[in-house]
This record gives structure tokens, sequence and C-alpha cells, in this order.
């Protein structure tokens, strides 16, 4: 019998979708979808913020790198030379 994996009880947040060109209708609307999208992008990072103040609180961290899981301006790769 297989086990099924257990959903990470505090996952990443994810960044909100950017909002299309066409989305946006030009016309000088007192709230624009280009507003709402950076309300909720400093909202992410927030949110952001926080997990990783969770997730990175001095302890030792073991990173497994994919190409998926690289993020360079949060994680060191370990790739820096001597």
């Amino acid at each position: 019998m297989t086990e099924m994996p257990v959903p990470d009880p505090d996952p990443r947040p994810e960044p909100p979708e950017a909002p299309l060109p066409s989305d946006c209708c030009d016309s000088g609307c007192p709230i624009c979808v280009h507003d709402l999208h950076a309300d909720a992008m400093a909202d992410y990072r927030a949110r952001l913020a926080a997990w990783r103040a969770r997730h990175l609180c001095g302890t030792p961290q073991v990173w497994t790198l994919t190409p998926t899981s690289l993020d360079f301006d949060t994680h060191k790769s370990g790739l820096d030379g001597p």
C-alpha cells in the first residue's frame, strides 16, 4: 500500500497573477486593475516575509536543488566556488 503525500501545512505563498494588458481599459478608473495588483503584491510580499521568517529563523537549512527550486534572490546555491 502506498502512502499519500502529506500536504505542506505551511506552503510558500504564491504571487498574485499579473493583469493582462487587455485587463486595463485605460480610462483612468479610480481603482485600476494595476492598483489592485499592486495592493495584492504588497500583501504577497508581507505574507512571503512572514513565511520566510517562520522557515528560515536561524535553523540550518538543507536544500535540495532542482532547476525549479533555485530562487537566486533568496537562496544560496552553494556554487560560489573557492
